[in-house]
């Protein structure tokens, strides 16, 4: 289940990004170029769990233990912040430093590109990883198969952003650098919480469980609309994106 999970996403992410690349204007990033950020995202859960592993302790206290007395749902979000939220959009974040290093994106549309790149590579393996669990988590992930990319396009544009306004001080590139973290890692918590990391699902209790798999349900559609509204908005603005030049 978790191989045809994560190549079905792959293949859907592949298409957008392709999508995407072939939209730049007047110049497209060089294929080489475009492949890096792929590659560096398809690393990233290799890291993040390593990171994971070294939080050890702090994960097995949070499942049983010191953590366990605590409410549900405050379980949930440290659980998911600690293994998800914030491990894995530091690193993505680490990473889209290194390829913006390496590449220099001369627009803030291939800031956005990068990011997107990054989510992509991201994606199939944790989607292979998660499908080997129960059917219901792999089954969610499909509708928001392009969730990491967006995570990354939104990563992407506001550093990219961040960059275009301190060359032309605007006064917005403090906002645009805490917007840059800020937004994936909020939501990416919030998703797992609900989802992969939903204590609540494991209650004995049933009314709980109702409720964990109710909130489950919204935020999976909540992210299903984010997902395409973002996408949506990276396609309109793209014209205006590619005339934001950086130095």
């Amino acid at each position: 289940m978790g191989l045809i999970v994560g190549l079905f996403a792959s293949i859907l992410c592949l298409v957008l990004y392709i999508k995407m690349y072939k939209r730049e204007q007047p110049s497209l990033l060089e294929k080489k170029k475009a492949a890096l950020p792929v590659v560096l995202g398809i690393i990233a859960p290799v890291l993040s769990t390593i990171v994971v592993i070294l939080f050890g302790l702090a994960a097995t206290k949070m499942k049983s233990g010191a953590l366990h007395d605590l409410p549900i749902v405050v379980r949930s979000l440290i659980g998911s912040f600690i293994l998800a939220g914030f491990t894995e959009e530091f690193i993505k974040f680490l990473l889209l430093l290194l390829a913006i290093k390496i590449i220099k994106p001369k627009n803030v549309y291939e800031f956005g590109i990068l990011g997107a790149g990054i989510g992509f590579g991201f994606t199939g393996l944790e989607d292979a990883l998660y499908g080997n669990g129960s059917a219901a988590v792999a089954l969610s992930r499909i509708p928001t198969f392009a969730l990491h990319m967006v995570f990354g396009i939104i990563m992407g544009l506001h550093f990219g952003l961040a960059k275009y306004s301190e060359q032309n001080n605007t006064g917005k590139a403090r906002i645009h650098k805490i917007l840059a973290m800020l937004v994936p890692v909020f939501w990416h918590t919030i998703f797992d919480a609900s989802t992969a990391s939903n204590f609540a699902l494991q209650s004995e209790n049933e009314d709980t469980q109702i409720l964990g798999a109710i909130v489950g349900l919204v935020v999976v559609l909540i992210s299903i609309v984010l997902q395409f509204m973002t996408l949506g908005k990276f396609k309109k603005k793209s014209e205006e994106y590619c005339g934001m030049e950086i130095g």
